[in-house]
């Protein structure tokens, strides 16, 4: 008897325990903004069960306290003191309302709220119930939503205007009863979230349900950087509504950090090519982008590739022979502007460096006597400009490395000491370039 009892006890015990694990594992309703809130929102008050008169409606509350927590309820009555107190929902029972009142149950909190309602439509997370002063019989009662919806989504690029525009309507959708003039205009404002973000008209009312009552406002972005949204605040709360800039249409654009260069191939240039929106900001790729490169002459790379995630990319384009030259990029159906660059003559810099080398060799020491020392001295004048004129190209078309700032070499200055160098030390420098010259010969020949 007592293992008996001890069975029937332990029994319960595990049966006691089973139940309240149970109970502790059913998951508890969701509580704030659920995705019930528009339906609440739109069945928050009894209509089958309100009570009317000739000027008043009571309809009884229809959630619970739980279902009402996130909720509350603004009433401006049309006599009296205006007051947008606002009171919790779970408090009150019963809505008493007179033709000309108006209530509105909206969310808790002051952050901007909204309901996708679908069709790029979004509605305040509020409803908006009103005895119409016009009704033709006691116990009408209409309920609306505010809603906006964007014209164009995202916002097209307006090249009259320079900027991304488009019209936002706003209007009140009857959630019961029908289209209806409102007691009372209903204020709307708007601001603008985000920099370069344009709303006009900012201040807008509405008197009328429906599409026939809605309203219009043109909002616009000036750039695609960045991110910029229209704020609506009424009675019925804040509503949000960002503003995406569409690509408007991008531009493959092809720039060079010089306009004109010493041609012969002496000289050399950035260019870059770059992707940009209508509004000019950069437009990064998504993938990497093979970009085919054109010209007339000179020396650049057939394709440039910008990385993923880029805008642009740069190379070197070296100058080859003298006149302006013409060059263009291609890249998934679009096509650059031409550049132009021209490739100049290099008269002054050629004068510079004959100059020098011709003093160089001419202050080179002789070895013979006068009068052959005076026609030893033209000789290595001559020479020495000859040198000067070798060993500078050599240089500047990397045929001869030293350690020579080539911007120093392109100045009328630079040239003039270097090519005196040249010709001041002319047999050395005779060595070193027949030992370049026959080098490039042999890898021709090979």
């Amino acid at each position: 008897m007592p293992l008996m009892m001890r069975w029937i006890r332990s029994t319960f015990c595990l049966v006691v325990v089973m139940g309240s694990a149970a109970a502790q594992q059913k998951p508890k309703p969701p509580t704030g903004l659920r995705v019930d809130l528009a339906d609440r929102l739109k069945n928050t008050f009894s209509l089958s069960s309100m009570k009317a008169t000739a000027d008043e409606a009571i309809l009884p509350m229809t959630l619970s306290a739980r279902e009402a927590e996130d909720l509350e309820i603004v009433v401006e009555r049309s006599r009296g003191p205006a007051s947008n107190k606002a009171t919790p929902l779970g408090a009150v029972r019963e809505l008493k309302l007179g033709r000309g009142d108006l209530a509105v149950v909206r969310a808790k909190g002051d952050t901007p709220s909204g309901l996708e309602l679908g069709d790029r439509t979004t509605a305040a997370a509020a409803n908006l119930v009103f005895v119409p002063t016009n009704a033709a019989s006691a116990g009408e009662v209409v309920s609306a939503m505010l809603c906006m919806r964007l014209q164009n989504d995202p916002l097209p690029w307006s090249g009259g205007e320079k900027r991304f525009v488009t019209d936002l309507r706003i209007w009140l959708k009857p959630t019961s009863g029908v289209d209806e003039a409102l007691p009372r205009a209903l204020p709307v404002a708007f601001f603008v979230r985000g920099n370069g973000g344009e709303v006009e008209p900012t201040t807008v009312s509405l008197k009328k349900l429906g599409l026939d009552g809605s309203v219009s406002v043109r909002v616009a972005r000036r750039t695609s950087a960045g991110d910029v949204a229209v704020e609506a605040e009424s009675t019925l709360g804040k509503q949000q509504i960002d503003l995406l800039a569409g690509d408007g249409g991008r531009t493959l654009s092809l720039t060079s950090r010089q306009s004109s260069i010493y041609g012969l191939g002496l000289e050399s240039t950035e260019i870059t090519v770059s992707l940009r929106n209508a509004d000019g900001s950069a437009a990064p790729v998504p993938e990497d982008l093979n970009v085919s490169l054109h010209g007339e002459r000179g020396e650049f790379p057939a394709v440039l590739t910008i990385s993923k995630g880029e805008s642009a990319n740069d190379t070197i384009f070296r100058s080859l022979g003298v006149g302006d030259v013409q060059l263009w990029a291609e890249a998934g159906g679009l096509v650059a502007p031409k550049l132009t660059i021209s490739l100049l003559w290099p008269k002054l810099l050629s004068a510079f460096t004959i100059a020098g080398g011709l003093l160089g060799g001419a202050l080179r020491r002789t070895t013979k006597k006068p009068p052959r020392a005076t026609r030893e001295r033209i000789h290595n004048a001559i020479i020495g400009a000859v040198l000067g004129v070798l060993f500078t190209s050599a240089v500047l078309t990397g045929l001869w490395l030293v350690q020579f700032d080539r911007a120093l070499l392109l100045s009328e200055a630079g040239a003039l000491v270097v090519s005196f160098a040249a010709g001041l030390n002319a047999p050395a420098v005779q060595r070193r370039l027949g030992s370049i010259l026959g080098s490039a010969k042999q890898s021709d020949g090979a």
